[in-house]
């Protein structure tokens, strides 16, 4: 249901809310919230509400102060808090204290692709594929290193013990009035995934920040510890996060029926995410660890997409119809989804604007392709720092992103590879850093 202010201000009245969570994202897609009395609701919506982001590093202010600006278009009522004298939820937009548009609010750079695309009348939807571990917590209720199960892909109870708590997350985001698609459990133990239906841009990126606050305080309810952390264990499967991509030009379905080497706007979309992949991996992949999933457990390394086989970068599977859909397997669940998704569109409508040329399908195991073939592919960036690399120096991102954006993401990814590199205890570091914030 799309809210208005005046819809939120009566159903506040109306349902017994007594807080109102206003929600917003640093530059780094960790969630921040700060809880109001309901009273305040209408001049927060009149005003905005001032924030003192003084130690708020990641929202690269030079002042003091920001405004967060509620969509009333988002409110949700928090269905694990009381009924009565209820907690809702707004996710807010952030601006300068003159209410003009501020640089680093990461769903302004989403809004501002999807602005781009439409004016060349390309239009998107995603839909997100989002993996997460669960462990045991001990008495005292913190986290321990012990999974929840042992179970295997798609396991069923009494081996998947992780199927009560995916029931309990999917009700409870159906309450928040988005559906997911389907759930299982994943490779690894204590190792789940819930799929979501296809939405818009802003909408996708807006439930993936919301799915994870629900994740986590879901698995809290239940003794357990939910973790994104790209690559908990060394030698099992790692989380990912993997986004499907509709594409539409003139409300036509680019991918309807899919024949890139005949069709150019197929080919150029293709060619568009794998020409510029390399430019946007410190975004897609911010941290040490994300870079532990790449080549392993059918991750991909190579620079490469598929019809046929699923663990390339980008496979593309066909629809007995004969459409498809295009689905980027690289991402995990550190990401900034505003951030990734906006990249994700300026790549695609530049490889249309520019009419880049079709690329060949790889549609074997790329860990069975002779020297001679493999020496044609491209890597993907080997660490976090050869990321950064590339983020400097790229013309692609300088295009769309702010220089303080770019800038912040590669110093903090060397100085993420400098402490993990002068630390004693890798593993110690991983789990403070990851394990503990992910």
């Amino acid at each position: 249901m799309l809210y208005t202010e005046k819809d939120v201000l009566q159903y506040v009245e109306e349902n017994d809310v007594k807080f109102v969570k206003l929600q917003f994202s640093d530059v780094f897609g960790f969630q921040r919230n700060i809880s109001l009395n309901s009273s305040e609701l209408k001049k927060a919506f009149a005003e905005g509400f001032s924030i003192d982001v003084s130690y708020q590093r990641f929202l690269l202010s030079p002042k003091d102060d920001l405004l967060l600006v509620p969509d009333a278009s988002t409110l949700s009522i928090l269905p694990w808090r009381p009924h009565q004298g209820g907690v809702a939820r707004l996710i807010c937009d952030i601006r300068n204290v003159d209410n003009t548009p501020f640089a680093a609010c990461s769903r302004d750079i989403l809004k501002k692709a999807v602005d781009y695309a439409a004016k060349k009348g390309i239009t998107f939807e995603f839909q997100t594929s989002c993996e997460f571990y669960l462990f045991k917590c001990d008495d005292e209720g913190n986290p321990t290193k012990i999974p929840h199960d042992h179970a295997g892909y798609m396991d069923v109870a009494p081996r998947d013990r992780g199927e009560n708590i995916r029931r309990e997350i999917c009700l409870a985001l159906e309450q928040m009035d988005f559906s997911p698609d389907s759930s299982r459990h994943e490779r690894g133990p204590g190792h789940n995934e819930i799929d979501f239906q296809f939405s818009s841009p802003l909408k996708a990126a807006d439930n993936f920040i919301t799915f994870k606050s629900v994740v986590k305080n879901i698995s809290d309810r239940n003794g357990l510890y939910a973790t994104f952390m790209p690559k908990p264990f060394d030698d099992k499967q790692g989380s990912g996060l993997h986004i499907s991509i509709n594409v539409f030009k003139n409300r036509r379905n680019i991918f309807k029926s899919f024949a890139p080497e005949k069709d150019s706007l197929q080919a150029s979309v293709i060619a568009g995410i794998i020409n510029r992949i390399k430019d946007m991996t410190v975004f897609l992949n911010p941290t040490v660890n994300s870079y532990k999933r790449f080549g392993m457990f059918k991750v991909p390394e190579y620079i490469s997409w598929s019809t046929k086989n699923l663990a390339q970068l980008l496979c593309v599977p066909v629809s007995a119809d004969g459409s498809a859909k295009l689905i980027l397997r690289t991402p995990d669940c550190a990401c900034n989804p505003y951030i990734a998704l906006a990249l994700i569109i300026y790549a695609c409508v530049e490889g249309i604007e520019n009419g880049e040329e079709f690329v060949e399908a790889v549609n074997e195991d790329t860990g069975c392709l002779d020297k001679e073939r493999l020496s044609k592919l491209s890597r993907l960036p080997k660490n976090i720092v050869e990321s950064a690399e590339l983020a400097s120096s790229s013309e692609f991102l300088s295009r769309y992103i702010d220089k303080n954006v770019i800038d912040t993401y590669v110093d903090i990814a060397k100085e993420q590879q400098h402490r993990y590199d002068e630390a004693t205890d890798k593993e110690l570091f991983e789990t403070e850093n990851y394990f503990y914030k992910l």
